[in-house]
């Protein structure tokens, strides 16, 4: 099974050009996705600056060890290097591993309420506690030899500088991998409201019966970016005698039933609940 970049429909590779549930194109998406793990790597790491120097972070707690003496007496460097070392490579790991889901995030915080910072600016923040812990280390170098909780909070805030020089070098590398891979690969459908809706009125059908036709009556965001629509079914035209006071009439009506679809960005559906009793409507 594959899965659409743009609506997390899963489908069969059989015709990977087009994505059966939203109609996306994905042909760029399974060349992307089919790269050898060499292609991707240097893909992701080499088509930026910020790539390289995330990889430059993993071994940047190295650095101090030619001035062990002179950062020995104010942290403890046999504990300050290893840590880091591992600290940074597990943050590497860790952003790698979640590229697609923040490239998912720069396009949700476009639509969800609230206030969701871009990923440079949450990198900006990374570096600058970078450079005040870092500077904190170096403030206190020309103090004679700290002891006790002074040199414990000195030590983890010199290995937390190197953690947080390669969680800002990963955040900018992962918003240019995803600038780039935007260039080829189609937007999430929450960012065209008529495929969206689409792809909800779709799943609602097909769980009410395909021969419940539906059309949307109204919808609306909500906070976290998903749809809550009002669907109405109008069943085929039909003539009815009624009585007046002028005498007995023929009018034409048809069945109205209306539902509430509950869906999130992608258009899965959460909820779908029937909304009042049938009802007929004239139709003039």
């Amino acid at each position: 099974m594959a899965t659409c970049i743009s609506c997390k429909g899963e489908y069969k590779e059989e015709r990977p050009e087009e994505c059966p549930r939203c109609g996306a194109d994905n042909r760029n998406w399974h060349r992307h996705k089919n790269l050898s793990s060499l292609a991707a790597f240097g893909n992701f790491f080499f088509g930026s600056v910020w790539g390289l120097l995330a990889l430059v972070s993993l071994v940047l707690p190295l650095a101090p060890a030619l001035l062990w003496g002179t950062f020995n007496t104010v942290a403890a460097m046999r504990v300050v290097v290893p840590l880091a070392i591992l600290l940074c490579f597990i943050i590497f790991l860790f952003t790698h591993a979640l590229k697609l889901s923040l490239r998912e995030y720069e396009w949700l915080r476009r639509i969800k309420k609230g206030w969701n910072p871009p990923l440079s600016m949450i990198s900006v923040v990374a570096f600058t506690l970078a450079l005040i812990l870092g500077l904190a280390v170096v403030f206190v170098l020309d103090t004679e030899r700290t002891r006790g909780l002074v040199r414990i909070l000195l030590t983890i805030a010199f290995s937390l500088a190197f953690v947080n020089l390669t969680l800002s070098a990963m955040l900018m590398t992962i918003r240019d991998y995803a600038r780039k891979l935007d260039e080829g690969v189609p937007q999430p459908v929450f960012m065209h409201e008529d495929r969206l809706l689409g792809v909800i009125v779709r799943a609602a059908e097909k769980k009410l019966g395909d021969d419940t036709p539906l059309e949307v009556q109204e919808w609306r965001r909500t906070a976290s970016g998903g749809v809550r629509a009002l669907l109405t079914f109008n069943s085929g035209l039909e003539e009815r005698k009624v009585k007046t006071p002028e005498g007995e009439k023929v009018i034409t009506v048809q069945e109205e039933q209306q539902w509430e679809a509950m869906a999130d960005a992608w258009g899965h559906l959460a909820s779908l609940q029937e909304k009042g009793s049938k009802r007929l409507t004239q139709v003039k």
